[in-house]
């Protein structure tokens, strides 16, 4: 389940991070965390948030939407969250996926 919301997560970033042949750098980080849950981490240091890349997550045709409502369908059957945003370090795109060991 994790390598699918992963595999998603890495095709979505390059589909849509790096527009018009720009290069950059795609970081996966899984990790335990001392509270009982394990965090998924994917950051780009593409374009950014924008228009098709923000918070929400809505059902519908879009390919990107259907990526959208996978990844979060996915982190909640894990039992888990989905957080999505414009990276604090490098103004890319971060998303974050965390559930309970």
């Amino acid at each position: 389940m994790v390598t699918l919301i992963a595999q998603e997560l890495v095709l979505n970033a390059i589909k849509h991070a790096f527009p018009e042949q720009r290069h950059g750098t795609v970081h996966v980080r899984l990790y335990a965390c001392g509270d009982g849950n394990a965090t998924l981490e994917v950051e780009d240091d593409g374009v950014g948030p924008r228009a098709g890349r923000s918070n929400q997550c809505k059902r519908g045709t879009d390919s990107t939407v259907h990526g959208r409502s996978l990844t979060r369908d996915l982190s909640l059957f894990l039992g888990g969250g989905l957080q999505r945003g414009q990276s604090h370090t490098n103004g890319g795109y971060r998303v974050t996926v965390c559930w309970p060991l």
